[in-house]
């Protein structure tokens, strides 16, 4: 993949079934360089995405640079309350495309999605990040942007 790195960046919506094997190859390319043992395959995360928990619509966010090339995913799986409602965000980032800003706009994103369904569902909300301890980008992204570490999640340290 050629990425783009002079054009605008474009964050869009789930469009569906033409979505999964991009998303999969990205997770994939990302998986290898941070030396990681998960992979994903489009049957493992369509049956993820079908879960009817998903909002599809709102929870998942997608990336390009001006050639339509996906360089970036993220998601939101939204826990049913309890104290509060959860928010898990995991993301993907080319490993070409790191450091270069666009981390900070997918937190961007699903900060104001979670702030979103607190307004929708009136009841307090966390946001929360995940990192496995090689993972010393994300690790710093999440000090960066003001996060407690909890065990090997990290939740933000902020006011919904």
């Amino acid at each position: 993949m050629q990425i783009n790195y002079q054009q605008t960046l474009e964050m869009r919506n789930f469009r569906g079934a033409e979505d999964l094997q991009p998303i999969v190859d990205l997770i994939n390319v990302c998986d290898r360089f941070d030396n990681l043992d998960d992979g994903a395959s489009v049957t493992e995360l369509k049956s993820e995405l079908d879960e009817p928990s998903v909002d599809k619509n709102k929870d998942i966010r997608l990336w390009e640079d001006g050639s339509g090339n996906l360089i970036a995913y993220g998601d939101l799986w939204i826990s049913e309350p309890s104290d509060a409602i959860d928010g898990a965000l995991g993301f993907y980032v080319h490993p070409d495309m790191r450091g270069k800003n666009l981390e900070f706009q997918i937190f961007e994103w699903a900060e104001a999605r979670m702030a979103e369904i607190k307004q929708e569902r009136s009841f307090p909300v966390k946001l929360r990040a995940g990192a496995r301890d090689t993972q010393t980008e994300k690790i710093a992204l999440w000090r960066n942007l003001d996060l407690l570490a909890i065990a090997s999640f990290f939740a933000w340290n902020g006011v919904f």
